[in-house]
């Protein structure tokens, strides 16, 4: 897994500094508005970082998808 930027990297690397491992949560909608539209998935990775490289290892995931209740278009 690589990160989107150099910069992102340095600075989460900063921040996590005494951390090894790390969590990022995503979610997908049916659309923008609170409260017309519905939560469909919700997904997590963990990672282990390399100490020394920076690199990420997938150590873990979930998807979990929620059914809105109606169909989606496509």
């Amino acid at each position: 897994m690589a990160w989107r930027s150099e910069t992102t990297k340095e600075n989460l690397l900063v921040t996590l500094d005494v951390c090894d491992e790390i969590i990022v949560f995503d979610t997908e909608t049916t659309g923008l508005s609170a409260k017309n539209n519905h939560i469909i998935q919700i997904s997590a990775q963990k990672f282990k970082i390399n100490s020394e490289t920076g690199d990420l290892t997938e150590i873990a995931r979930l998807d979990k998808y929620i059914n809105p209740g109606y169909s989606l278009s496509s």
